[in-house]
């Protein structure tokens, strides 16, 4: 591989990191909200609705609407999933089969080649059609997010656009799902290193050890 084609993956690579980071931490906020919201519904002494779980469900509904929209901002200074998609598509002859495979020294290169005839296609690189598929499933996925950003999280529209209290976050999760797969797929094509659980870290049950004692006495 030439000193170019080295550079540019080198690139892609530290923004695969940096949107997987991202992730992660949407990730760990959706898991912690929705274990937040079981736990007080579990708990038949706590009146509905409460001030409290609403503020937390708008903050959340912020903090992740902020976050996937990171990650289909075209800005020329950030770094994005969307970005790295289209510049994976532009590109894609320049990520080889042959190369992805030959990262895979404890498996070994057969694997590899199978991995990525399963994910990335038939040709000898990148089948770009794909990852335009991507790009338009990301694009669709999150049109209601960028919707919901402009219209109640950074402006105040006048026209009508309610975000419901008993919203069951259908569009978000969609969004959140979307943006989590994607960013698995394609760490794995420029990490080789595979996520078949999710971006979620493991151990955060022990976390919920705030909620097993009384945090006030009346």
């Amino acid at each position: 591989m030439n000193t170019t084609n080295q550079q540019f993956l080198e690139r892609l690579q530290g923004g695969i990191e940096m949107v997987a980071d991202d992730v992660m931490n949407l990730m760990i906020s959706q898991h912690c909200f929705n274990r937040l919201v079981s736990i007080v519904k579990s708990n038949r002494n706590i009146r509905e609705p409460n001030v409290f779980l609403e503020v937390f469900k708008f903050n959340y509904t912020a903090f992740s609407v902020s976050s996937i929209c990171r990650q289909i901002d075209r800005s020329p200074q950030v770094v994005s999933l969307i970005k790295l998609l289209l510049e994976i598509e532009r590109n894609a002859s320049k990520i080889t089969k042959h190369w992805f495979a030959s990262q895979y020294v404890r498996t070994g290169r057969s694997y590899g080649l199978s991995e990525f005839q399963e994910f990335f296609g038939q040709l000898d690189y990148v089948d770009p059609s794909l990852v335009r598929a991507d790009f338009e499933d990301l694009q669709r996925e999150t049109r209601y997010i960028v919707r919901l950003r402009h219209k109640r999280i950074a402006h105040y529209d006048k026209e009508e656009f309610v975000l419901d209290r008993n919203l069951n976050f259908g569009y978000l999760n969609k969004a959140i799902s979307i943006v989590e797969r994607l960013t698995v797929k394609y760490y794995l094509l420029l990490r080789q290193v595979g996520h078949s659980e999710g971006l979620l870290p493991a151990g955060l049950e022990e976390e919920e050890a705030i909620f097993t004692f009384p945090w006030q006495s009346s």
